[in-house]
């Protein structure tokens, strides 16, 4: 092989590894893009979770009245939102915290949180 030729190859094999760069590239940004629109699309099929909800139940005065975490899930499915224990009692209890219900009560299968509006 001549010096030529083997300027040739590797000429050759400059553009094949810039193609595949390319190639590469594109991908990453296409995988990128496509994560990104998933976690979107997760996102927006979850909706604002349980604290829009919750506050909307104060508003309406629905907690004038000391209800259980089980209370606040059956008039949220009876609206047409499902929500679990897991769910619904950290919302509660931040609620609790920014003084927007209040709870008495000790936690416990025998005597749950109740809350109520302050």
């Amino acid at each position: 092989m001549d010096e030529k030729e083997v300027k040739k190859l590797v000429g050759e094999i400059d553009s094949r590894v810039a193609m595949l760069k390319s190639a590469l590239s594109m991908t990453a940004i296409t995988s990128t893009t496509v994560t990104k629109a998933r976690k979107t699309k997760g996102a927006a099929k979850k909706g604002a979770g349980s604290s829009v909800p919750i506050t909307k139940l104060v508003e309406e005065g629905f907690f004038d009245q000391p209800k259980t975490y089980l209370e606040v899930i059956a008039v949220l499915r009876k609206k047409g939102l499902t929500f679990t224990k897991g769910n619904i009692t950290t919302p509660l209890r931040r609620k609790v915290v920014q003084g927007l219900l209040e709870r008495d009560g000790e936690g416990t299968k025998d005597n749950p949180w109740r809350y109520k509006k302050p």
